[in-house]
């Protein structure tokens, strides 16, 4: 991955990631977000996951 983005949630909360950097949008309502590149072209991995997907059991600690 490469660039960097910022991502806004519908309640206005901004929030910068760059390479390696994990993003989980996991609600399904709403109005969605907003994202905007901030340094140089960005390159991004979008997943989707199950509905019942744990992400608590696969977390790295």
């Amino acid at each position: 991955m490469r660039g960097s983005l910022d991502v806004e949630s519908t309640d206005g909360v901004i929030k910068r990631f760059s390479p390696g950097d994990l993003f989980m949008a996991d609600d399904r309502q709403g109005q969605g977000h907003r994202t905007r590149v901030v340094a140089n072209h960005s390159l991004l991995m979008f997943l989707n996951v199950a509905e019942d997907f744990d992400v608590e059991r696969r977390a790295v600690t």
